[in-house]
């Protein structure tokens, strides 16, 4: 099946007052999913927490490498090592603050994708998927994946770049998974 791209809205920024069309819809779907009340802050957790992770990972080698420095350091003494302490401290808490925050700002802008029964849908072809939804459209081309992710009811998309996407589940059935597992990509969390 060839995959045509559907007309995209134009842009309106002379008339403001004039809303742009709606994003087009997908003929012929592989899959649709209609978002729950909880959809936007799952999709969103698994996105921060994903996002941060690499960060997280640095600040508590940095943290670690704090507190052998100090507690090594004959030169510093008590003092040195209480102020690593309190440096290690102020990392962790200072991280798990940003991703708290961070979180709600993705739950918002994903709340406008996945409201409480938005609909979005996908159609995979052999090359190429295409995803839909209120707000969104894209095609995400197999080659471009890296590696795809499911944890649970989202599927993280690790693109061959630094960059990934968070989907529900539900738009990659179960037969699209297996077609691409046996092409090569790795697909973690998956039978």
């Amino acid at each position: 099946m060839r995959m045509t791209d559907p007309p995209l809205p134009e842009a309106n920024s002379a008339h403001p007052d004039r809303p742009l069309p709606a994003f087009p819809t997908l003929n012929d779907p592989t899959a649709t999913f209609t978002a729950g009340p909880d959809t936007a802050g799952q999709l969103s957790r698994t996105y921060v927490r994903y996002m941060t992770f690499q960060l997280r990972r640095l600040a508590w080698l940095m943290a670690y490498a704090v507190t052998i420095i100090a507690l090594a350091s004959a030169a510093w003494g008590e003092g040195g090592a209480l102020l690593a302490l309190f440096t290690v401290l102020i990392i962790a808490w200072r991280s798990w603050v940003q991703t708290q925050q961070t979180e709600k700002v993705f739950e918002q802008r994903l709340g406008r994708s996945y409201a409480d029964g938005a609909v979005s849908t996908a159609r995979h072809g052999a090359e190429a998927a295409d995803f839909a939804s209120p707000t969104t459209y894209f095609r995400l081309y197999h080659a471009d994946i890296g590696r795809l992710e499911v944890r649970g009811s989202v599927i993280v998309i690790r693109l061959r770049s630094p960059m990934f996407h968070v989907i529900p589940r539900e738009l990659f059935p179960d037969s699209v998974l297996k077609r691409l597992s046996e092409t090569g990509l790795k697909i973690s969390g998956y039978p």
